[in-house]
């Protein structure tokens, strides 16, 4: 159970960093979009023509690193996960002990399951599909 429990808590606090990253992320591509926009239109000199220039890249890296790191795709990876380890969870609380046996085999099966949809690293626009997500022939 103190494994079990260990593995719920792991599950919530990457989800909720994965939630967090990718607001984050989304965040500072608006504000870098925004201010890419005006600070050309209010600058009066080059420096800061040229930081509107560089500061309007910033919604460009936010897309590449928003398929990069997949950091949505991983929250609710990591979401799910923690739904089916809570799920174990209760029938180990309420099965007679000699079940938990088959309640283990059900948690390794489970593992291995979602082992095999974890999302990866992103994929350039075009390329041919190779990630783990992918289902397997």
């Amino acid at each position: 159970m103190n494994q079990l429990d260990a593995a719920i808590k792991d599950a919530d606090s990457k989800a909720k960093l994965n939630y967090r990253i990718s607001y984050a992320v989304y965040i500072a591509a608006f504000l870098g979009s925004l201010a890419g926009t005006l600070v050309p239109l209010l600058a009066t000199g080059d420096g800061a023509r040229k930081t509107g220039a560089v500061v309007a890249l910033l919604p460009a890296i936010a897309l590449s690193v928003m398929a990069s790191f997949r950091f949505n795709r991983k929250s609710d990876w990591h979401s799910e996960h923690k739904a089916k380890l809570q799920e174990i969870e209760r029938q180990m609380r309420i099965k007679p002990y000699e079940k938990v046996p088959e309640l283990i085999d059900c948690w390794n099966y489970m593992e291995r399951e979602m082992a095999r949809h974890w999302p990866g690293f992103g994929e350039l626009p075009g390329a041919p599909h190779q990630g783990p997500d992918k289902p397997r022939n």
